[in-house]
């Protein structure tokens, strides 16, 4: 009987040894194609691609970060002025949107109130400005 039992077990742990998933194909993306896409997000071909997140309820202010760069993108959160990094991403630069994207609802169902702000609509903001002196 005890036999029995040692040579089932054995079958059992090379079956479980033996099993593994086929590697999934991969598909390479260059970085020409990554580079030209941000580039028609931020219609701006100079300018970096950042997007800002500012939210607020009372005098609490916190802050959300996306830097995104041809080949990385990066995600700050900024709470009581200490800035530090929660996400990155080489491979899969949806991640940082998805990641700011779960920061902001996660603060605004605390109360905050949150507005976006791009580097685009800060340049607007001057020009327009620069047009009233004028």
């Amino acid at each position: 009987m005890s036999k029995k039992i040692i040579y089932l077990s054995g079958l059992f742990i090379l079956s479980v040894a033996c099993a593994h998933k086929k590697p999934q194909p991969t598909t390479n993306i260059s970085p020409e194609s990554t580079q030209a896409s941000s580039i028609e997000h931020n219609k701006t071909p100079d300018a970096k691609p950042v997007q800002k997140v500012t939210c607020l309820v009372n005098d609490d202010q916190r802050t959300i970060l996306l830097d995104k760069q041809p080949q990385r993108c990066e995600v700050f959160y900024t709470k009581f002025g200490e800035k530090s990094q929660v996400a990155w991403a080489e491979a899969t630069p949806s991640l940082c949107r998805d990641v700011l994207n779960k920061i902001k609802t996660n603060i605004e169902s605390k109360g905050f109130k949150c507005e976006a702000h791009t580097d685009s609509q800060k340049t607007a903001k001057r020009d327009t400005a620069s047009d009233q002196d004028h």
